[in-house]
C-alpha cells in the first residue's frame, strides 16, 4: 500500500498532457522572448506561463526584479511612432489592393491581439490555402483583426471634409439645364437597341448642333456633322440637316449607288439581326465641310 502511494504522489507532481492549471499559475515564468532548448536549437516563447489564461499572468522576473504583479494581454497597448504607424497603414492598403485580406487580419492580430488569437489565425490561412474560409473563420478575423484598423489610421485620413455647397445659378440657367436633361432622357427612351448598342445613336449635345432642314440648301459644300455606318455592309450616312424628331438628310453611300437624300432615325436605330444593331455611330468623326471627305464624289443636290 505504501509504494502506490509513494507511486500516485510521484505521478501527480510530473508533468502530463493536460496542465495543473492552479500549480501552474503559481510557477514563475521567465519574460517572453528568446529561448534555448537542451539540445541547443533556439525558440520563441510567447506565454507568460503555461496556463496562458488572459489577463491572468504570473509576475514577469527581469534579472531578479519583479515588473508587474499581472499584466492583461487585450489591455496591452503598443506605442506607435507616425512613421509606424505611416508605414503599417501604408502595407495595410497595399495589401487591400492585391486582395490579402487574410494577411491584414493576421498582421492586425499579432499586433494588438493575444498569442492564442495569432495562432488561431494563422492556422485560419491554413485552412483558407486548402479549402477556403467559412462564415465563421471570416467572422473570427474580422473580429479580432480587421476591428482595430482605427489603431493604425493615420490622423490625415480622420479629417472631416467639409460639405461642399452646391454654386447658385440664375432660374434661366436652370430651366435651360431641366430642360435639356429631360430631352435627354426622352430620347434615351425612344431611342431603341440602346442598351445592346452601348452608345447613343444621336446625343442630345449632336442633336443641337445639327441644323434643321432646309438650313443648308444651295449651298455648294454644306457642313457635314455626324456619320452613321454599318459594320456588316457597305452602308455609310454622313448627316447634314435635320428636323429634330425622325428625318435626317444627308450623303448615303452603299458602295453600288451613292447620292443625297432623305433617312428616317427610327429606322436606323431600330435595324437589327437577331437582337443586334445594324447601325453604328462614330465616335470620332469630327464636323467637317463634305469636300473633305473622300466617300462624297458628287456634291450636286
Amino acid at each position: 500500500m505504501a509504494k502506490r502511494k509513494a507511486r500516485a504522489l510521484t505521478r501527480s507532481t510530473r508533468q502530463t498532457g493536460k496542465s495543473d492549471m492552479a500549480r501552474d499559475r503559481k510557477r514563475k515564468a521567465l519574460a517572453p522572448g528568446k529561448r534555448r532548448s537542451k539540445k541547443g536549437n533556439i525558440y520563441y516563447e510567447n506565454r507568460k506561463n503555461r496556463s496562458d489564461v488572459k489577463g491572468r499572468d504570473t509576475p514577469v522576473i527581469v534579472k531578479g526584479r519583479k515588473v508587474a504583479k499581472t499584466i492583461n494581454v487585450a489591455k496591452t497597448k503598443i506605442p506607435f511612432t507616425a512613421e509606424r504607424k505611416r508605414r503599417i497603414y501604408k502595407e495595410y492598403r497595399k495589401n487591400e489592393e492585391n486582395n490579402y485580406h487574410t494577411e491584414n487580419a493576421i498582421m492586425l492580430i499579432k499586433l494588438f491581439g493575444t498569442p492564442t488569437q495569432y495562432k488561431t489565425a494563422l492556422q485560419i490561412k491554413r485552412n483558407r490555402d486548402k479549402r477556403g474560409l467559412t462564415k465563421a473563420e471570416s467572422d473570427y478575423l474580422y473580429k479580432y483583426g480587421h476591428s482595430h484598423f482605427n489603431k493604425i489610421k493615420p490622423a490625415s485620413v480622420n479629417r472631416v471634409t467639409k460639405k461642399r455647397t452646391l454654386p447658385v445659378i440664375s432660374a434661366e440657367k436652370r430651366a435651360r439645364l431641366l430642360s435639356v436633361m429631360n430631352q435627354q432622357k426622352n430620347f434615351k427612351t425612344k431611342e431603341p437597341l440602346r442598351g445592346v448598342r452601348r452608345h447613343a445613336l444621336l446625343p442630345v449635345a449632336l442633336r443641337n448642333k445639327i441644323p434643321k432642314l432646309y438650313s443648308q440648301d444651295g449651298k455648294k459644300d454644306p457642313m457635314v456633322y455626324a456619320k452613321f455606318f454599318s459594320p456588316y455592309s457597305g452602308y455609310t450616312f454622313y448627316i447634314t440637316e435635320f428636323d429634330g424628331k425622325d428625318t435626317f438628310f444627308g450623303y448615303v453611300s452603299n458602295g453600288q449607288g451613292s447620292g443625297w437624300g432623305y433617312s428616317s432615325f427610327m429606322e436606323l436605330a431600330k435595324a437589327n439581326r437577331r437582337g443586334l444593331p445594324l447601325i453604328e455611330r462614330d465616335m470620332y468623326f469630327s464636323p467637317k465641310r463634305a469636300s473633305k471627305i473622300q466617300d462624297i464624289k458628287r456634291l450636286k443636290r
